[in-house]
């Protein structure tokens, strides 16, 4: 099978010219250590180690003014090259800033790595798959409920006739964002559905009530009922109303759009591939891989977000001045999950990993984005880790070991972690 899609995806990358005909053959990549200040011997060593595999500067001045830890960053930095090169990930762009700082995202690796390597840049773009729902989802559903056309207690019944009388449709927004709503983790990826209706019969009948209501099982169906019932309500489309939340952001380049839209093929050269599909019969390119995206895009609510780390920084940015909506409330009606101590799961995004008012996501691709308004910073690690073959349950996620390195660089005070979830889960 391996030699087969190598084969397979070898003709694609020949016979359709998304690649070939925009690119360079892949060259050596290197680092710059700028800055007015020499570096420090042992970290720059750290980074020399790796500089076959890393692009742009990093600069100590920057990471002075905007108070992150040099040793800490250069350590999350090491640890990300060492997966590239372990075969973990094929690359990944990192990117680590406060509200009022000047950092600029790393890039390590690679954008690609079967059938060719590619070289990867702190400005490739990646398709964040469920990232889609906590970016760009939640904040349009909290601004229905702002507008008052939605309420936390607003059950599915009322706005789509389908559910009526079915266990999912006594569903209400707060459990959907709570992830608390009984839809599986796991769903069948080949059903195919012919419209909405279809689609919404096919949830009734995968929801099963929770065993356990107040733990949360993520899912990114949440998202995707959650897109339908914002469309539902305002009478607009999820992409027009992400336009106007995010602005230039969303539009920046108008046949090459970023939010809930995947990518035209001439415009794939600039974004990472995924896994191979059997679906598909190639790699999963910015496109829908599964019937339920391929149904409701370009507005699914839980998939279609395709960005590059400055973009996604300007947007999460967005949400920290706005964490007002997440901060205390977030905290109070945060739930525990399924099998899990920590983090819990908040209203829409997941709670509590960097500090009690941290929220973010972890997507199982490889992708994740995490807020600490009270260090007014934001980590961003974006990457393919389902590249090419899938992810493997049974590895280690790299990003288990680079994130709190991330976030202690900026300030969450690791060692007393215990005691934060001690008080603020009252053991």
């Amino acid at each position: 099978m391996i030699l087969s899609f190598r084969a397979a995806a070898g003709v694609l990358v020949m016979t359709s010219g998304l690649l070939l005909s925009g690119l360079r053959a892949e060259e050596p990549q290197s680092y710059f250590a700028g800055g007015t200040q020499p570096w420090p011997e042992e970290l720059k060593a750290q980074l020399d180690e790796h500089a076959d595999i890393l692009s742009l500067g990093i600069n100590i001045d920057w990471l002075e003014k905007t108070r992150i830890d040099a040793e800490l960053y250069v350590e999350a930095i090491a640890r990300t090259a060492e997966a590239v090169k372990a075969g973990r990930l094929s690359g990944a762009v990192v990117h680590v800033s406060r509200l009022d700082g000047t950092m600029l995202p790393i890039a390590v690796g690679h954008m690609m790595s079967d059938p060719r390597r590619m070289p990867l840049h702190r400005t490739t773009r990646y398709s964040v798959q469920d990232l889609t729902g906590p970016v760009v989802t939640v904040p349009l559903v909290f601004q229905a409920i702002n507008d008052r056309k939605l309420s936390h207690g607003t059950r599915l019944e009322e706005h789509f006739g389908e559910l009526e009388g079915t266990a999912l449709g006594r569903v209400s927004v707060l459990e959907l964002l709570q992830h608390r709503s009984g839809l599986p983790g796991e769903w069948p990826h080949d059903e195919a559905f012919e419209d909405r209706s279809g689609l919404l019969a096919a949830l009734a009948e995968w929801h099963t009530e929770p065993e356990v209501l107040m733990r949360a099982s993520p899912s990114a169906l949440n998202y995707a009922v959650l897109g339908m019932l914002v469309e539902e309500v305002t009478g607009e489309s999820l992409r027009d109303m992400a336009v106007e939340l995010f602005g230039d952001e969303a539009q920046r380049g108008a046949e090459d759009p970023l939010i809930a839209l995947a990518a035209a093929d001439g415009l794939r050269h600039s974004i990472a591939p995924g896994r191979y599909s059997e679906r598909l019969r190639r790699m999963v390119w910015a496109e829908p891989d599964e019937p339920v995206a391929e149904l409701l895009t370009p507005h699914a609510g839980h998939w279609g977000l395709i960005t590059s780390a400055d973009a996604l920084a300007a947007m999460v940015s967005r949400s920290i001045m706005a964490s007002a909506i997440f901060e205390g409330w977030a905290r109070r009606m945060s739930v525990p999950m399924v099998g899990e101590s920590a983090p819990r799961m908040g209203p829409g995004v997941m709670s509590g990993r960097f500090g009690p008012d941290s929220f973010g996501w972890d997507s199982p691709t490889g992708s994740s984005v995490w807020a600490l308004p009270s260090e007014r910073a934001y980590i961003i690690f974006l990457s393919n880790m389902d590249h090419p073959d899938g992810v493997d349950p049974e590895a280690d996620d790299p990003r288990d070991v680079i994130l709190p390195l991330l976030a202690e660089a900026i300030g969450w005070q690791k060692e007393s972690q215990p005691a934060r979830e001690e008080r603020e889960t009252g053991r």
